[in-house]
């Protein structure tokens, strides 16, 4: 049987992201906009959120939880 996935454990802005995506898949500038971080920082934070296998990028430049 397959495990059900697992949340990753985030802290501050990581998790705050995370959780925004909740909501449902979001372009970079949204994100920005909505968590009033600067996109240089949250383009960072989401590199580092995809390599914890936490959220990944589609085609359209939208993020969502993985």
């Amino acid at each position: 049987q397959p495990e059900p996935a697992q949340t990753p454990q985030l802290e501050g802005d990581l998790q705050r992201i995370y959780d925004l995506l909740g909501e449902g898949p979001m372009a970079v500038e949204v994100l920005a906009q909505r968590l009033e971080l600067d996109a240089g920082e949250l383009s960072m934070m989401l590199t580092e959120l995809e390599v914890l296998g936490a959220v990944r990028a589609d085609g359209e430049k939208q993020y969502h939880r993985a």
